[in-house]
């Protein structure tokens, strides 16, 4: 006698839910991904490079960030995009790294500074309640010496590089990256999923190149 349709809907039912789930659960993170993707295509960085960790050098950090970031003001204003960072940008980097230089020798230090426009991996970087994620990003790279020591970062697209900006960073974001990057134990552990996909990816892209 064979079973009524009923008796074989309610035994598939629980393995149909979990497809569901799993294929709901990929829709969501290929979402995230693609989100992640772009908001490091959108963002342009600036990171500056203390010579070592001794008090004086971290100190003439933080002078070196001040004279590029006044020097480079119409650049750093949130006018110039990631996109166009390489064509606006590079231009100006010799009075840069003039700025830079005649601040530190102001300072009695006669160390090189080497100021550069390329893609470089950043950490996660929190703005209140905002996560940036870790990642490659288009970035103006200001070295000092040897840049040995502990680096200060910002994102110079969106404008956030001032201490004032920070404060206010969510106003600065569209809604839709202001959902993306808003922290919060449901956003964590899907950014968590996201981020050990994108290490696969990169891991198995790596491994068929021979790297």
């Amino acid at each position: 006698m064979k079973k009524p349709f009923r008796s074989h809907f309610y035994r598939f039912l629980p393995l149909t839910a979990a497809l569901l789930l799993i294929a709901a659960l990929f829709a969501d993170t290929a979402r995230i991904l693609s989100d992640r993707k772009r908001i490091r295509t959108d963002f342009l960085r600036l990171h500056v490079i203390a010579a070592s960790d001794s008090e004086e050098d971290q100190r003439l950090k933080l002078a070196v960030r001040d004279a590029v970031l006044s020097a480079g003001a119409a650049l750093f204003n949130g006018s110039v995009t990631a996109d166009q960072a390489e064509k606006r940008i590079q231009p100006r980097v010799c009075a840069l790294e003039y700025a830079a230089e005649k601040t530190l020798r102001e300072n009695g230090c006669f160390d090189d500074v080497r100021v550069e426009v390329k893609r470089e991996y950043f950490p996660e970087r929190q703005y209140g309640e905002l996560a940036l994620p870790p990642g490659v990003y288009q970035a103006v790279k200001v070295t000092i010496g040897k840049g040995e020591g502990h680096n200060w970062w910002c994102v110079m697209f969106p404008p956030l590089c001032l201490p004032e900006t920070e404060a206010d960073a969510e106003s600065l974001l569209s809604e839709a990256d202001r959902a993306l990057l808003r922290r919060s134990a449901k956003y964590d552990i899907r950014f968590k999923t996201a981020e050990l996909c994108e290490k696969l990816i990169s891991g198995l892209r790596k491994a068929f190149a021979g790297e």
